[in-house]
């Protein structure tokens, strides 16, 4: 039976053309039916189209967003194996002065353990120069005292043994007070 239709209908047609005044009812609603049809099949079509570029659009968009990371990510791998090498180098350059940095900090610890080691007679040297100033200082002030008491005649307030004993000559003097011996007492 979908023969004998198809059938009918191109008569129809043919009828159509000679006859183009006069429209058959049934070849008005064919054709109209196959109008939108045909409609409808070009909006589907569009609809695909439309579809399969929107894919496309979503997957050049993916792929972008892809190499963009790919890119990023090598050129940041890129940075952080330059860092390395720089700092693998820098290690390297470090490595080939490490013994000669310690020797000289090992040379400078013994310069200063030697120095240290030298300051020592040095500070005794200074503690005798002090004892010996206090020495002659504290004899510096008796003989001071002396002096004025025996200036003011006070002479009652000294000792006997300092009156009398009490040298009287430069000579007695410089040797009571040691004054040739005072760079070997220093």
């Amino acid at each position: 039976e979908p023969g004998r239709r198809l059938k009918n209908l191109r008569d129809r047609i043919n009828r159509g053309k000679d006859e183009e005044n006069e429209k058959d009812p049934a070849l008005a609603t064919a054709e109209a039916a196959a109008n939108l049809r045909h409609n409808l099949e070009q909006i589907r079509l569009t609809q695909a189209n439309s579809e399969l570029k929107r894919f496309q659009l979503l997957r050049r968009l993916d792929s972008i967003k892809t190499r963009r990371n790919f890119e990023l990510g090598e050129s940041t791998l890129a940075s952080l194996n330059g860092l390395r090498a720089y700092f693998h180098h820098c290690s390297d350059m470090i490595d080939g002065i490490t013994p000669k940095l310690t020797r000289l900090q090992d040379k400078q610890a013994q310069s200063r353990e030697k120095h240290d080691a030298q300051q020592a007679p040095w500070e005794t040297k200074q503690k005798g120069l002090t004892q010996a100033i206090g020495a002659v200082g504290a004899a510096a002030a008796n003989a001071g005292a002396v002096a004025d008491a025996l200036s003011k005649g006070q002479v009652e307030d000294l000792d006997d043994a300092i009156v009398v004993g009490h040298p009287l000559t430069l000579e007695e003097i410089e040797s009571n007070v040691r004054f040739w011996e005072l760079q070997r007492q220093l």
